[in-house]
């Protein structure tokens, strides 16, 4: 192998060896093989497809048209088919390339590497490519037989089983189709392809057994664990040595002809090995010198050992490897000082060599049932002093639990204990977290591996499941009393580091009271993490836990899956691993030293620590952590740039200040992970810190507030707001009058709340201004007397003030009112606008620095941040007059172009103008014959237009208008779409279907017709391709992609075609129609999904079938309710229906176009106002709404325009969409 080097690393000999093995079987090792069949070519016999697969040439191409593209081209200067066979590093690129792609597809069947796979014994031959016909039994045979007089492992595994490895699959997978092996292991052996077998009538079994073993993880990201039969000890006594000789015999065999076919016994020395030998090894090596070498067919590489040193043999076929010299070698040595042992002796963990291995643990004198000790000699490495009793435990138990028939457990018989020598990965110490990991890598017969680690840690407690450490006495003590007579809440105590300590304790049965119970809590295992460098991180255990459990996609799962009662089922397990991942950022990202004891602010309490729950939730989330980071949205880096400062303020300024398209996502969770207020969660020691922090992000208290409100987050107000000194501006009766923009607070809710006034009122600062009678509000987030807040007020609000609004006394913000729960709710804000002004009397804040909201790089990112950013403002603004759409018309009359008059017709029909138009007056002027006037009087008075009131918010518009300009631009300047030259962008309210802001790119300026528009300027926007003359939003249409999937998951739902939990396993190639084939966006597919994971990574493939199985009659009725494909109705001139995917568009309809219909493809298209007002009724529940951008006509006389006669003035068009 000439190219050894993947991504910038070696892959190691392992690897190399495993691609010399390939390249046999393929070419014999021929990087430019002499029979070069035309679709298969080079060391590794790869084809175009496999080249297209990993991105260097294009979809479908032949030798002859392939076109090299990307890292073929640049970096390996490829231009055709010569070049690649004259180029045998981009060969050995190509074929680790195209094994990490093919392992994304076959990595869901990680969980089943290192098991035994049983063979059935009644298997079928079948061959992988074609119609799948089934193989001659009689060719694979006699091919078995061949290979193994060549001295390959070669037999008939049927009614046998075998070890699956990585290395074996992807092996069988190359030289028998990747979809055939994953389809084989998927249904063991018994799916459409039985078991595969190539084009020679070799089967994949063959491949597996002969390419297993080989570490990829370099390539793959992947390693197995499997219990290696690797020496467990040297020879311990005469005894064992006799026996072990014994077996090493070899029957004497004639010398002639026929021993060609027997296989000649490896056997390697020590370098330490004396002339004069012992009779038994004497006998043994005169024996085998008279075996003849047989002829062999097969490569040195499949017969030499992967590692040329002392101490490592071949016997029988399988590896073994001495363990080095400890003190309790040498005490096991002197036992038997009477006779030497031996030179040369082979030993594996036969019966003789575990049964001695017994004796020793148990023998007072050598081990003594010590497991510490036990271990400590068997790994050549000390266990950490501190976790020694915890060690010793686990190990007992697993011991116990993983005993034989013959009552020898895994530690004993040493099971992987390869896991724990591993000498690559540089650790000297073993900790609790190597124990876990091995553990979890091993797990007991018949248990999974995080029920085999729950189990282990069976004799631990988990008190944080019925005391979650949520209030301590310091902030609980004054809610205590009032919370215990109303809510039966009670107080127990429990003991921490450093004193008692009462918390609020969780409401659940008495069967979680055996989380009580243990020799130790959970929190209690001391964990102590190395500092190690990036490039070291994958040789740590606590990685490659974390790593392998996300990996591994039913053991994840299984760590957050709940009981009945809410409570998790593996609650030891998951904490443990929780606690070791904290600790690992910990001390990784530079917040602490190892042995250092430290709190993210301070707060010691694992379950109400912000930051320690926030880090877990976005792992959660995520489904692991890159570590380190591949790009921002990598959380590793960023708490690595804050380093040892890590505290909730420095992770929000983070966020706050960030660019990230999930900033948004991050901030509210953390604000609602926000339980109490600053003072009473942490200590002082970072407060000017933290309050410089604050102030440099917000100016001042009402910044701060109004951000909070309008990304949801309000508890960051209240968690900072001692960081402000407030003044109350306006103060009319000593108090402040209450609006609805008032935030309330209760005594047993969490978060805020705000008041609900439906009827008319009077106005105060931008909100309805409350009196005592108004006691409708919104529900807290939650209730910690009832669980689920609903609000039942009792009576109404104190009365403080003689004021009267609506017939009833203003509400001021000093008033309190009771819940029938419990709680009382007080008047945290009282909502007017000048009011929480902040002024800081110890120092002036200039600019804030936080990052303006409105500045997007994506037109992705758009939808999001205006919904989180605007939404929240007032957005019922005045609307402009219609005067200067009739300045617009009569401006243009004056123009010969009748293009120009038909646009300004549009615009301002006669018939929407009635409404609209004043009625001119007749003014009567007396003038003199000298022409002097001399009076003049009123005759008839004129009468004002109406006004149009729009339901546009003018602020949004322009942000809108401005930011899908400017994403268009970006687009355009990045290498994806530089083609990209329109665009429309669409704001709805989803509830009520108002239009808050609609844009068309390019557009025109109307200003221009105002004094008539240049013949220059004009011509200018006729020619332009782009048409800006034409509304996009709702003149012109386009497919909607994937957004269209939640009709079709609608359509398959309602016609019981797929269940919420059913789960389909997308193989990234959909095959249900033979003319037909596409493909998942993600290569190598997602694997198993249920319909809310497909949803979220939007799985082409997932959609194929129950877009298949649903019809194209059912997705095209549930469009049409979404109102897909028909008017909205809007008061707009121009508007278009769209197209409606289906056989009324094409009369040749076929299940193919049905699927991509499903996806929002084929004869879809739609207006963006259309897929805006689809969008908005998914939102809002399935609501019908009218879209409408008419707020209200009002006529100068102070009525209104009623609802009927605007239909009526829009042509009747909303009835029709109604």
């Amino acid at each position: 192998m000439k190219n050894r080097i993947f991504e910038g690393k070696d892959i190691g000999d392992s690897a190399v060896k495993f691609f010399d093995k390939l390249a046999y079987f393929e070419s014999s090792g021929k990087y430019k093989p002499e029979n070069d069949e035309d679709l298969y070519i080079g060391r590794y016999q790869l084809g175009t497809d496999v080249l297209a697969d990993i991105g260097w040439v294009q979809k479908d191409a032949t030798w002859k048209t392939a076109r090299f593209r990307g890292e073929a081209a640049k970096k390996w200067g490829l231009t055709n088919k010569n070049s690649f066979l004259n180029n045998p590093k981009a060969q050995d690129e190509a074929i680790m390339k195209s094994l990490k792609y093919r392992w994304l597809s076959l990595k869901k069947y990680s969980n089943k590497i290192c098991q035994r796979v049983n063979v059935p014994i009644n298997g079928i031959y079948r061959k992988s490519y074609g119609d799948k016909l089934r193989a001659s039994e009689s060719s694979v045979k006699k091919v078995l037989l061949s290979k193994k007089s060549q001295g390959f492992k070669s037999e008939d595994l049927r009614g046998k089983s075998f070890i699956l490895t990585s290395s074996g699959l992807l092996g069988a997978a190359h030289l028998c189709g990747q979809g055939a092996m994953s389809n084989a292991i998927g249904k063991n052996f018994k799916g459409i392809y039985d078991i595969p077998v190539d084009g020679n009538s070799l089967p994949c079994l063959f491949y597996h057994e002969n390419l297993s073993g080989h570490d990829l993880s370099v390539i793959i990201g992947f390693k197995d664990s499997c219990s290696a039969n690797k020496v467990v000890l040297k020879n311990d006594t005469q005894s064992d040595n006799k026996k072990i000789n014994k077996e090493a015999k070899t029957t004497e065999l004639p010398q002639n002809k026929s021993n060609n076919n027997v296989a000649k016994p490896s056997v390697a020395t020590s370098s330490n090995s004396q002339k004069k030998e012992s009779p038994d090894k004497q006998d043994a090596s005169n024996i085998v010198k008279k075996v003849e070498e047989p002829k062999t067919i097969a490569p040195k590489i499949f017969n030499e050992l992967d590692e040329e040193k002392d101490g490592v043999y071949i016997f029988n076929g399988q590896k073994f490897e001495e363990v080095w010299d400890t003190e309790e070698y040498r005490k096991d040595r002197e036992l038997i000082s009477s006779q030497k042992a031996p030179e040369m002796a082979f030993v594996n963990q036969s019966e003789v060599n575990v049964e001695r291995l017994k004796a020793k643990f148990l023998d007072s004198k050598m081990y003594n049932q010590n497991y510490i000790k036990y271990l400590e000699v068997k790994t050549g490495k000390k266990v950490l002093e501190e976790n020694k009793e915890d060690i010793e435990l686990l190990l007992k138990i697993y011991d116990e639990a993983t005993k034989d028939e013959n009552g020898t457990g895994n530690i004993i018989k040493q099971e992987n204990f390869d896991i724990l020598r591993e000498r690559e990965k540089n650790f000297e110490t073993i900790r609790i977290q190597n124990i876990i990991y091995y553990i979890f890598s091993t797990p007991i017969k018949n248990k999974g591996k995080i029920e085999t680690l729950e189990y282990v840690l069976g004799q631990f407690s988990a008190k944080y499941v019925v005391y979650p450490d949520k209030k301590p006495i310091k902030s609980y003590e004054a809610e205590k009393s009032f919370i215990e007579k109303n809510t039966n809440v009670s107080s127990h105590l429990l003991k921490n580091d450093s004193n008692s300590t009462k918390i609020q304790k969780n409401k659940l049965p008495e069967e979680y009271n055996k989380y009580l119970k243990g020799i130790k809590d959970i929190d209690d295992i001391l964990i102590r993490v190395e500092k190690k460098s990036h490039e070291n991180f994958a040789n740590m255990h606590c990685e490659n836990l974390i790593r392998e459990l996300w990996e591994n996609v039913s053991e994840y799962e299984k760590t957050y899956s709940m009981d009945e009662n809410g409570v998790r089922q593996f609650p030891l397990s998951r904490r443990l691993i929780d606690n070791i991942i904290i600790e690992f950022l910990k001390v990784q990202t530079g917040f602490k030293e190892e042995n250092e004891t430290k709190y993210f602010d301070n707060h010691q309490y694992k379950d109400s620590n912000i930051v320690r729950n926030y880090l877990l939730w976005y792992i959660k989330r995520q489904k692991g952590i890159d570590i380190p980071s591949k790009s921002e949205r990598g959380l590793f880096n960023r708490l690595e740039k804050i380093g040892k400062d890590i505290r909730v303020t420095t992770v929000l300024n983070d966020w706050i200040t960030s660019k990230s398209a999930i900033k948004v996502r991050n901030i509210r969770k953390i604000s609602n992970l926000i339980d109490e207020v600053y003072e009473n969660y942490r200590d002082n020691s970072d407060f000017e810190k933290d309050k410089g922090i604050i102030l440099g992000l917000f100016k001042n208290s009402k910044e701060l507030r109004d951000y909070a409100a309008n990304i949801d987050s309000m508890d960051l107000y209240s968690f900072y707001k001692l960081f402000y000194d407030l003044q109350n501006i306006i103060n009319p009766t000593g108090e402040l009058f209450v609006n609805t923009n008032c935030m309330l607070k209760c005594t047993l809710g969490r978060d805020i709340s705000r008041l609900i006034i439906k009827e008319d009122s009077v106005m105060l600062e931008g909100g309805k201004q409350a009196n005592i009678n108004d006691t409708n509000i919104q529900p807290f987030k939650s209730c910690s007397a009832i669980g689920i807040c609903q609000p039942a007020l009792m009576g109404m609000w104190e009365k403080n003030t003689d004021v009267k609004v609506r017939n009833k006394p203003a509400l001021l913000d000093i008033s309190t009112i009771q819940c029938q729960h419990g709680g009382t709710i007080s008047i945290d804000d009282a909502g007017q606008k000048e009011a929480g002004t902040a002024v800081t009397k110890e120092k002036e804040i200039n600019e804030a620095v936080r990052d303006a909201d409105c500045q997007y790089k994506l037109l992705i990112n758009i939808c999001s941040d205006v919904n989180n950013y605007f939404m929240q403002t007032q957005l019922k603004k005045e609307a402009q007059k219609f005067s200067k759409w009739n300045r617009f018309k009569n401006s243009t009359k004056n123009s010969t172009n009748k293009a120009k008059l038909q646009i300004a017709k549009k615009e301002t029909s006669l018939e929407k103008e009635k409404y609209l138009r004043g009625k001119d007056g007749i003014k009567q002027i007396d003038m003199s014959v000298d022409g002097i006037v001399t009076g003049e009087s009123i005759v008839k008075e004129a009468i004002s237009g109406s006004d149009v009131v729009l339901t546009i918010d003018s602020q949004l518009q322009k942000i809108t208008e401005d930011t899908l300009a400017r994403g268009i631009s970006n687009i355009q300047n990045s290498k994806d779409a530089k083609d990209a030259s329109e665009g429309a962008a669409v704001v709805l309210n989803v509830q009520t279907g108002e239009v808050l802001a609609m844009a068309s790119y390019p557009n025109y300026n109307p200003a221009l017709f105002t004094n008539g528009i240049s013949s220059e300027d004009y011509q200018k926007y006729i020619n332009d391709k782009r048409h800006p003359f034409i509304n996009k939003a709702i003149s012109d249409k386009s497919a909607p992609g994937s957004i269209f999937k939640m009709v079709t998951a609608i359509a398959a739902l309602e016609s019981n075609q797929i269940s919420l939990t059913e789960k389909i396993d997308d193989t990234y190639r959909y095959t249900f129609y033979r003319d037909y084939q596409p493909t998942c966006w993600k290569p190598g597919g997602h694997g198993w999904l249920n319909l809310t994971q497909a949803i979220e990574v939007s799985c082409n493939f997932f959609f194929y079938e129950i877009g298949r199985r649903a019809g194209i009659a059912k997705i095209d009725e549930v469009a049409k309710k979404l109102g897909l494909g028909s008017k909205t109705g809007i008061e707009l001139p121009d508007e278009i229906a769209g197209t409606l995917a289906g056989p009324e568009v094409d009369k040749q309809w076929t299940g193919g176009k049905t699927i991509q219909t499903a996806i929002g493809q084929s004869y879809n298209d739609y207006t963006p106002l259309q897929m805006a007002k689809y969008t908005a009724m998914i939102a809002n529940g399935g609501k019908n709404i009218d879209v409408t951008i008419v707020k209200s006509i009002n006529n100068p006389d102070g009525t209104t325009v009623s609802r009927n006669e605007l239909d009526s003035y829009t042509s009747g068009e909303k009835s029709k969409a109604r």
